[in-house]
């Protein structure tokens, strides 16, 4: 027998196999109805579900004791555009799943206990790092899917920045921090955000992008602040827009303005009083008008303070501004504004001086005993 025979017969050998596995496996695609998605998705034509927002989570109950999720990755696979998933069964510690372009079959288990599960997959990493295809999953050919059932009744909406994201707190670093971005120690799902809805059992749901600010981003610039593509499903993509119907929050924390002030230290100009306070107001009237019944609480912190740059005194004018805008909202009759300052953090930091892990319980700790204290979920 030559070599190009051998060769053909255990190449067939092998698609016998990989045929035989995929037999004993179901596919459940995406538009199936057990799956439910919290955050900004898009339904493709072809029937899968695109995002790319940190957070977005897609829900189902399976049985069975093999799981694999179906997706294509657009990250393009380097230590800046590789996403990295959250997969929670049962609600237990969760698989961190590195992903990349080429595979559209990912693993996570072959040795769960016979019965039901509950499963939920978060995205960890934000939009610039790329957006993910989901296609759906592969259970044993016998199991099924029922709807999770398991959401929260009560919702929250988080808008930020890289801090929102989680930028960089998947690390622990106790000097000298200036690393630079990589993607897989950004970790949404251990944001303050994801903590505290946790702790006080609520949805999920944030628009955040990394250097983006209020009307001036971190370099300077005035292209696509924060509530210029607060519309977008995937932001910097004007092709799907968003309905806000979809996803009516209880509570709206929004952190904007470290960037904006961040911009100084990098020589682009002060910012105005003037123009941060009414470009404030303008966005909060169009929360207001898309979310009516929506309490708004402009928050500040952690990164921000008042020796760096030397003479900016940002702590303490981004305070100001951002009390005068609550202040003036509640002379003019709004009851359902109020004013959060997070405390300043400190050692050890993430990538870039971000805040770790660590600094993220703190701000969630606060937020939760801010909510508690002004009883805004009774």
């Amino acid at each position: 027998m030559n070599r190009k025979i051998k060769a053909l017969i255990i190449l067939l050998q092998f698609f016998l196999i990989q045929l035989s596995q995929a037999q004993n496996l179901k596919f459940v695609p995406a538009k199936d109805s057990t799956f439910s998605y919290v955050g900004r998705h898009v339904k493709l034509d072809n029937g899968n579900y695109k995002y790319a927002l940190p957070g977005v989570s897609v829900y189902t109950t399976f049985t069975g004791t093999t799981l694999e999720l179906i997706l294509k990755d657009c990250g393009t696979g380097t230590a800046t555009s590789t996403n990295y998933l959250a997969v929670v069964i049962d609600n237990e510690n969760p698989l961190v799943l590195k992903l990349n372009p080429t595979d559209s079959i990912f693993p996570v288990s072959k040795k769960l206990k016979v019965g039901e599960h509950t499963l939920q997959i978060i995205k960890r990493t934000e939009s610039f790092v790329g957006a993910i295809e989901f296609k759906g999953i592969n259970i044993e050919s016998n199991a099924s899917t029922k709807s999770y059932k398991g959401l929260p009744k009560k919702k929250i909406l988080f808008i930020g920045n890289s801090i929102t994201c989680g930028y960089g707190n998947d690390t622990s670093i106790a000097t000298n921090p200036s690393t630079g971005f990589t993607s897989k120690n950004e970790n949404n799902h251990q944001s303050y955000g994801q903590i505290a809805a946790r702790k006080l059992n609520t949805q999920y749901h944030a628009f955040a992008f990394s250097g983006r600010g209020l009307y001036k981003n971190y370099d300077g610039s005035i292209y696509n602040p924060i509530p210029v593509m607060f519309d977008q499903v995937i932001p910097e993509n004007t092709k799907f827009k968003w309905n806000h119907e979809q996803y009516q929050p209880n509570i709206i924390f929004c952190n904007l303005g470290t960037n904006d002030f961040s911009s100084e230290g990098s020589g682009h100009g002060r910012i105005d009083s003037i123009t941060f306070c009414l470009k404030y107001e303008k966005f909060i009237s169009r929360l207001k008008t898309l979310y009516p019944k929506s309490t708004v609480v402009l928050t500040v912190g952690t990164m921000m303070s008042d020796y760096y740059p030397v003479g900016g005194k940002h702590w303490t004018r981004i305070q100001a501004y951002t009390k005068a805008v609550v202040e003036t909202e509640q002379k003019n009759g709004n009851s359902k504004i109020y004013y959060l300052a997070m405390t300043p953090q400190a050692p050890p930091y993430g990538e870039d001086w971000h805040p770790s892990v660590k600094t993220h319980e703190k701000m969630a700790q606060e937020i939760v005993q801010f909510i508690e204290n002004n009883k805004l979920l009774n």
